[in-house]
């Protein structure tokens, strides 16, 4: 007995492999969005190995993250994720400014707690201390949100 495909039987196969294809390609896409992606740094002002130790240090738990450098274009080639990279990104900006006198760059993580050294934040309120008691009282020159006693 021969088999006999009708048009309903052609038009419902051509149906559900449409729908499977159309599946398998959002399955894809969903799938790759969260690859690794190698993005490339070229710093101006930062030593590479710098970079490297505080990305590591940012993302200590990540165990897919790799950081490669390249000495010759003062470079950080970093694998991450999308997500990951955005941060990293912003953290390699911000680490890349340039340097301009004595004293320590403050450095903002909006996705992170940096961990305070308390000697260094003693020796910066005396500072800061010293300072306002040197400068009149004034409302126009007190450091806002510092409370100093």
């Amino acid at each position: 007995m021969p088999l006999r495909f009708t048009i309903r039987d052609l038009l419902w196969l051509t149906v559900v492999v449409a729908l499977a294809m159309g599946w398998w390609r959002d399955h894809r896409a969903l799938v790759r969005r969260d690859d690794p992606v190698a993005e490339t740094y070229f710093l101006k002002n930062t030593d590479p190995n710098d970079i490297r130790q505080t990305v590591r240090s940012v993302f200590s738990n990540t165990p897919s993250l790799e950081i490669a450098i390249d000495a010759r274009q003062n470079a950080v080639v970093i694998l991450a994720r999308p997500s990951q990279q955005v941060t990293i990104r912003d953290l390699v900006e911000q680490l890349d400014m340039p340097f301009t006198g004595p004293g320590t760059r403050i450095i903002r993580l909006n996705s992170g707690v940096a961990p305070v050294d308390v000697k260094a934040e003693a020796a910066l309120l005396q500072v800061l201390g010293d300072a306002e008691r040197k400068l009149p009282r004034t409302n126009a020159n007190k450091p806002k949100g510092l409370q100093l006693e």
